[in-house]
């Protein structure tokens, strides 16, 4: 940290500091939330979307000559110079105006006196034109969470091989259960990851198709063309049915909302794994100091506040949309004005879960694992129990479920649960079995290491087939990630070419 910054923290807690580290200070904007943060107007998250849909709509109008060509001039030069005001704040919102269009309209007619604005709301209603904004600007937002997510788990792939060494305890119930890597662990997330980053690259190809030109969903007698507009905003293609393209308007929202819930839960599942393996009770992990937060009371405290909030928003992911599936399911075909709500709500989600796969990329990538405390954490000799009872079946050609009994019972003869050669014995004995199994024998069964080379799954805790599951996974992500590039590409060189 700077000198200056270090100069200004003096009188800070350290959870405070004033920072010039991005992930420093996009952590503390996590956690702080709304505390301390207006948020925006739904309509002018929109705007932009709002300028393209204009943009696109007045080119097909003078394409389908139905305006001039210095009247879509004139409409271009405003709505671009709209647009740069806006950027700049010397052109917000009017909320008497009632929405973004309305106050479009009105700058281009009253303000920049453009008398072909009169004509730009030509062959279409505010119904195709929000659905078109909120596809515009919804795709976007996926697009970026998804870029998010790619990036997160790339980094999860060279953190997994890292650490695919690192023997760690594995947990079921809570309980340890069997030998595993810290490599493993990463490898889990990994294909969750993948999971949602597919999910949500199909959801934006699903909904891929432009409601401009539906009008109030029952189309228009103005000879538009409507391929032409979803051509120049980077659709696949037009609706095919214009009372669907309007009656559908919740559908992407509810899909989308429901990617979310279910990457939002693979999220809080990573971030209660770091709350648990980095509590000093395990002491598995280091999480860095530049992503925890301290007590206001206990000096002494450190806290990942990050991780709480995001089990916390993963809570808020599945309520919006239940909400949103709530508001659809009744309505009639055609537009209805309870629709307007799935906008807020679906604004609201993205607003609170964008930067989660940012964070924990940030929270990870500067993550170290305490290797000794991992491998001390494994001497626990009854997380063997399955190798032993493993052994006792191949080697002497027992019932697995008998040697499972002998393991259990030989378990049970000490009061901590553990297991070790002594009682195992014991019960050999007692069930008068010709087994003898020597100290050699019982050290290579119960040693982690071994355990881990003896697994034969693909994608077990097996170094060399965690690493084999590794490069089928950065394989996966790269055509993901192309995938991804291409269908953005498509249409941010569209939107772009708009505004030339």
């Amino acid at each position: 940290m700077a000198k200056q910054d270090n100069e200004k923290n003096n009188d800070l807690p350290f959870w405070l500091k004033q920072s010039t580290n991005e992930a420093f200070n996009l952590n503390l904007a996590f956690t702080t939330g709304r505390d301390v943060k207006d948020i925006p107007m739904a309509d002018s998250e929109l705007f932009y979307a709002d300028i393209y849909t204009n943009l696109a709509h007045a080119q097909m109008l003078f394409a389908q000559k139905i305006i001039t060509k210095d009247e879509h001039n004139d409409l271009k030069v405003g709505l671009i110079e709209s647009r740069k005001a806006f950027a700049a704040g010397t052109f917000k919102l009017n909320p008497k105006l009632e929405d973004v269009h309305m106050n479009i309209e009105q700058r281009l007619t009253k303000d920049l006196k453009i008398k072909a604005a009169e004509k730009l709301h030509t062959a279409r209603s505010r119904n195709d034109q929000v659905a078109t904004d909120m596809k515009i600007y919804l795709r976007q937002r996926l697009t970026d969470v998804t870029q998010s997510s790619i990036n997160l788990t790339s980094l999860m792939i060279k953190l997994a091989d890292r650490e695919k060494d690192v023997i760690m305890p594995g947990f079921t119930h809570y309980q340890p259960a069997m030998y595993t890597s810290f490599g493993h662990l990463v490898g889990a997330w990994i294909e969750v990851e993948l999971r949602n980053i597919t999910r949500m690259i199909n959801s934006l190809h699903l909904f891929n198709q432009c409601p401009l030109g539906a009008g109030a969903g029952y189309g228009t007698s103005w000879p538009i063309d409507p391929d032409l507009t979803a051509k120049l905003l980077g659709f696949t293609s037009s609706a095919n049915n214009t009372l669907d393209a309007v009656s559908s308007r919740g559908e992407m929202e509810a899909q989308f909302s429901f990617d979310l819930a279910i990457a939002s839960s693979h999220w809080s599942r990573i971030a209660q794994d770091l709350i648990l393996y980095s509590h000093p009770y395990f002491s598995l992990i280091n999480v860095s100091s530049e992503y925890v937060t301290g007590s206001s009371i206990m000096p002494q405290k450190i806290n990942l506040d990050f991780a709480e909030i995001i089990r916390a928003k993963t809570a808020l992911s599945h309520g919006n949309l239940q909400s949103i599936l709530s508001i659809i399911k009744g309505l009639p075909s055609g537009y209805n004005r309870d629709l307007q709500q799935t906008k807020y709500i679906i604004l609201d989600l993205f607003r609170e879960l964008n930067d989660i796969p940012i964070i924990l990329k940030n929270v990870l990538a500067d993550l170290s694992v305490n290797r000794e405390n991992c491998l001390a954490r494994c001497k626990d000799s009854g997380m063997a129990a399955i190798e032993v009872t493993n052994f006792l079946s191949y080697k002497y050609n027992l019932g697995f479920r008998k040697s499972y009994l002998i393991v259990s019972q030989a378990i049970a003869l000490n009061s901590d649960h553990s297991l070790n050669l002594k009682s195992l014995r014991q019960i050999l004995k007692k069930q008068d079995l010709p087994i003898s199994i020597s100290d050699s024998e019982w050290e290579k069964a119960i040693d982690p290491k071994e355990s881990l080379s003896r697994q034969k799954t693909l994608g077990s805790p097996n170094p060399k087939m965690l690493k084999l599951a590794l490069e089928n996974s950065n394989t996966k992500l790269d055509h993901l990630s192309k995938k991804l590039f291409s269908f953005k590409e498509n249409y941010q060189s569209n939107l772009a070419n708009l505004l030339k």
